[in-house]
């Protein structure tokens, strides 16, 4: 960061209260959940009959066996004093600085744009790419920037917070523009079997997973997330979601952009009320986004089957880049996640069973954009953070795992200390900000991350068949008396939330 983005920093900070009075800062609406829609939230809830089932007959209902309790196994409470944020180098405290990757592959990244296609009856979809690559290629490429287009994207995430445009280019892009993730630029994909160093052999084809950012995301906002399943050896497609619910989205190598859409009265129907229509609002978002899942799929069948992509956002340098997927996914060992908004996209797109999915990753979904027609016949494991918790939104994910065929194998549980931003990248970027105004939890947020992943990676061991090398997960600690859990599953993690709320939005 130069001289003068560090003094525009201080600034900032001196005159922070200032800056949420208008935005309540950048980080406190961006991502996932922003105040507006915890208020839409509220108008949808205050909709329903109040005589529904109770929190103790929802969670009673869950199979028996997801009533275990377990805790993480590093040795390190997530609370402790000695957290790994505050063991970084000066230099990464000082600066925003993302983590390192946790599995044993270095990663690549590549953005592919493809366009409208009306033979095709397609939009066009806008991806990131995260997958393994070699060691040489992190001495040959640079790492990526975590805003593809530095003004672009801080004037996105400023407007999503109300921020000026002016502020966000004075404040918000010094801050971010400088910010690198971990994975490599247009890295080549890893080759099969063993590599330049000394990680384990990789197979010939490579289990794939899409990701669903959350309100006010894009593709690079959950890069420590995506990373980390890349770094395991998956292909990890992390979408720039075009139905408004990004900070903003490019069209057409950035010579557009789709801006974050607020709900708008004018558009409600005649005779509907406020609630129904931002219902109608929000699940039509969601469908919008299952179809871009689908997309996202074809556009990874063609790559694997070496079929000529038309990358928008290809340059000469890149030229036939694409071609060396051919043959590398594994379909069948597809996996859907998502965050938030991206949760209630994922369960959506668990909920066709013309999707191929193999099982889901679910993280604090917002349930009121589910629809409640159609159970989930697929394996999926949903992590919740501590804080993310109210009544109208617990209940239908309770009624989900009661119903699903698959709720022996699908996994419930809470991550403590956390909050409902600590999936994202902004938690590690500003750990002491984020506390602050408390939108990370009371835990290390590096240290959480870890700990989703581990958990993640354990679904993911059991419920796929492929020859990915996901490490040695023996199981976590049993609960030592010198610490409290970690993570807590399955019943007990509901009866858990349940009885952690106060208030029900004032009901």
């Amino acid at each position: 960061m130069s001289v003068a983005s560090a003094r525009a920093f201080s600034v900032f900070n001196r005159h922070k209260h200032l800056c949420f009075q208008k935005a309540s800062f950048v980080f406190s609406r961006s991502l996932v959940i922003s105040s507006h829609t915890m208020s839409e939230v509220k108008l949808i809830e205050e909709s329903q009959p109040s005589g529904d089932a109770t929190s103790s007959s929802a969670s009673s209902t869950l199979n028996n066996t997801l009533s275990n309790s377990i805790t993480s196994g590093s040795g390190q409470s997530l609370t402790s004093k000695e957290t790994i944020v505050a063991q970084r180098p000066w230099f990464k405290r000082l600066f925003p600085h993302l983590p390192d990757y946790l599995g044993p592959y270095p990663v690549g990244v590549h953005d592919i744009e493809t366009p409208p296609n009306s033979a095709k009856n397609t939009k066009g979809v806008l991806i990131r790419l995260y997958y393994p690559t070699t060691l040489a290629a992190t001495k040959a490429h640079s790492r990526a920037k975590w805003l593809p287009k530095g003004t672009m994207y801080s004037v996105g995430y400023g407007s999503f917070s109300k921020l000026p445009t002016i502020l966000a280019l004075a404040f918000i892009y010094p801050l971010l523009a400088g910010v690198k993730t971990p994975g490599y630029l247009n890295a080549p994909l890893r080759h099969a079997g063993k590599g330049d160093d000394t990680s384990p052999p990789l197979p010939t084809r490579l289990p794939c997973m899409i990701f669903s950012h959350g309100l006010g995301g894009m593709r690079t906002t959950y890069s420590t997330f995506c990373g980390n399943i890349a770094s395991q050896g998956f292909i990890v497609a992390a979408i720039e979601h075009r139905d408004g619910s990004a900070a903003v989205a490019s069209r057409n190598a950035y010579k557009e952009k789709i801006r974050y859409r607020n709900p708008n009265n004018d558009d409600r129907k005649p005779g509907e009320t406020v609630d129904e229509y931002l219902l109608r609002f929000r699940r039509s978002q969601v469908e919008f986004k299952a179809g871009e899942v689908k997309e996202v799929m074809q556009l990874l069948r063609d790559l694997d089957a070496g079929a000529a992509i038309e990358n928008l956002m290809g340059t000469k340098r890149t030229a036939g880049f694409e071609g060396q997927f051919t043959g590398r996914f594994d379909f069948d060992n597809w996996v859907m996640s998502g965050h938030s908004f991206g949760g209630a996209t994922c369960l959506t797109a668990l909920q066709d069973p013309s999707n191929p999915f193999k099982c889901g990753i679910a993280l604090d979904p917002w349930m009121h954009a589910v629809s409640d027609a159609r159970h989930v016949d697929k394996p999926f494991i949903s992590v919740q953070s501590e804080n993310f918790q109210w009544k109208i939104n617990l209940d239908p994910l309770a009624n989900m795992f009661s119903h699903t065929e698959c709720s022996s194998k699908s996994r419930f549980g809470v991550l403590r200390g956390t909050a409902h931003q600590d999936l994202s990248d902004f938690p590690p970027l500003f750990p002491g900000v984020m506390k602050r105004i408390k939108l990370s939890g009371a835990g290390d947020p590096i240290r959480a991350l870890q700990l989703y992943h581990e958990w993640h990676m354990q679904f993911l061991k059991e419920e796929l068949e492929t020859e990915v090398p996901f490490g040695d997960y023996p199981g976590f600690e049993k609960e030592s008396k010198d610490r409290p859990k970690e993570i807590v599953e399955g019943k007990e993690a509901f009866d858990m939330l349940y009885a952690s709320i106060r208030h029900d939005w004032g009901r």
